[in-house]
């Protein structure tokens, strides 16, 4: 007697402590009236053994002039039928109500998607080595080449997508430099309205009649805080033409498809 007292006792703190630790992982009121029921359900036919195993009903006097054994059978039939029919009706309950939820989720993911969609910008990009830099030392890309001869290397930005740019961030790689340079956006924040167009000239030193691949990563950021990153591969092709006091460069770039990140995939390591 008393180890099955034990037993039941640690059957039922194990499912206590269970119900206690999962109800509260139930962020929703039917989730948590669902798990109710099915804590009920697992625990009446426990408390149906015991109450049977120790005879309890006898000893309470409730059997008396009953057919114990017909009135027994009862509560065991109708509770079995109550188990069945609750463990139907919340499980179809709780599918139904998950498909809701996943459906409002993915009919909230498909307006937010259309929102960053409809407020996208998008930028069309012009390279050109035309004399345009004032000669600032800001303007200066410093490169490995030594005895070099000076090239223009002209940026221009246009937004031609349906909504603003909030912020814009550019990065200059090559094969002729050390490090990677910030040319915008390192300190400031430079925003850019809908059909609005921003430039950027610089210079730099380069053999004659050599050919530099380069690249141009280029961040933004939209109205609703999402970033993205374009890359421009860039091939230099600098001549030994000289006209109007300055050697000619040529280039050709490519420009690849944008892709969304989040800003702390920002490269902070350009100086």
């Amino acid at each position: 007697m008393i180890i099955e007292i034990i037993l039941f006792i640690i059957v039922f703190t194990i499912i206590l402590i269970f119900a206690i630790l999962n109800f509260k992982k139930c962020n929703e009121v039917w989730e948590k009236v669902i798990f109710i029921v099915y804590v009920i359900i697992v625990s009446i036919p426990i408390i149906l053994y015991y109450l049977d195993l120790w005879n309890i009903p006898s000893q309470l006097n409730l059997t008396k002039n009953i057919d114990s054994e017909s009135w027994l059978n009862f509560p065991f039939t109708y509770s079995s039928t109550i188990v069945s029919s609750a463990i139907g009706v919340t499980a179809s309950v709780y599918i139904a109500l998950i498909q809701i939820r996943k459906n409002n989720e993915d009919n909230e993911k498909r307006d937010k998607e259309n929102l960053r969609v409809q407020n996208m910008p998008l930028l069309k990009y012009n390279i050109d080595t035309e004399r345009k830099c004032k000669g600032y030392v800001s303007d200066l890309i410093i490169t490995s080449i030594e005895n070099g001869q000076p090239y223009e290397l002209n940026f221009s930005f246009k937004n031609i997508g349906l909504n603003s740019i909030k912020n814009i961030i550019i990065d200059y790689e090559s094969d002729v430099t050390n490090s990677i340079y910030r040319l915008s956006g390192k300190n400031n924040v430079i925003s850019i309205e809908k059909g609005e167009e921003i430039e950027s000239n610089h210079f730099l030193s380069l053999e004659l009649n050599s050919i530099t691949k380069m690249k141009l990563i280029v961040y933004y950021e939209d109205v609703l805080d999402n970033w993205y990153k374009q890359i421009l591969n860039i091939t230099y092709n600098a001549s030994s033409i000289f006209e109007k006091g300055n050697y000619i460069g040529k280039v050709s770039y490519s420009v690849e498809k944008e892709e969304r990140i989040e800003e702390g995939d920002i490269n902070t390591s350009a100086i």
